[in-house]
């Protein structure tokens, strides 16, 4: 899971700033409420920020968090994790750690923990017909063939691409011809030798 981004600051950090910049700064947490959203139930905090204790106006803001949680990071902590967020989200709205977004380091690693996990990628699976394919194209000298379009081709400067392998395969079989009479290794050769058993082959076919 990536963490996020540099310029994010954790809450603890902010908090630290905080008290180094206003020594008699408070921290009071109002009661947890439960809110039904659609069909979805959140814990709400709240948190009031004082400078001092004669703050005129102190910061206050809120935070939600789904309930229960949705992955092992936050379950049974909900309310734990919405209490951080909201005092990150007041520090951020009183300027301290607030570069790009009010959001804290501690608020984006709890959204992506809410992530689902990537689904694991399936490995390919021949089918028997196709693992036969392969194994007579193999059989033939076909280099790197592979039934799929987007698995690897044939590499190297001037060589043959596998669509023009197979063809050539093909027209050596259905004439008879032997391989070794052509240059299958280069394009121009394997181009060379389907031009000349094609034309080969509609010869044969034309009526006398």
């Amino acid at each position: 899971m990536p963490g996020p981004p540099p310029d994010y600051v954790d809450v603890a950090t902010r908090l630290a700033e905080a008290f180094h910049k206003y020594p008699e700064l408070r921290v009071v947490e109002h009661e947890p409420v439960m809110i039904a959203a659609g069909d979805h139930l959140f814990v709400q905090v709240g948190v009031t920020i004082h400078r001092d204790p004669d703050d005129p106006v102190p910061c206050t803001a809120h935070a939600w968090e789904p309930f229960p949680g949705k992955t092992a990071f936050v379950r049974d902590s909900e309310m734990m994790n919405a209490s951080t967020s909201a005092v990150g989200r007041a520090l951020g709205l009183m300027g301290f750690g607030a570069k790009r977004s009010i959001a804290s380091a501690d608020e984006v690693r709890t959204a992506q923990a809410r992530q689902p996990a990537p689904a694991p990628k399936q490995e390919r699976r021949l089918s028997s017909t196709d693992a036969a394919q392969e194994a007579h194209f193999a059989s033939m000298g076909v280099p790197g063939y592979k039934k799929d379009d987007d698995r690897p081709r044939a590499t190297g400067k001037g060589a043959p691409t596998e669509k023009m392998l197979r063809y050539a395969h093909a027209l050596l079989k259905g004439a008879g011809r032997d391989k070794a009479d052509f240059d299958l290794d280069t394009f121009d050769g394997c181009k060379a030798a389907i031009e000349e058993l094609k034309a080969a082959a509609q010869t044969a076919e034309e009526p006398f």
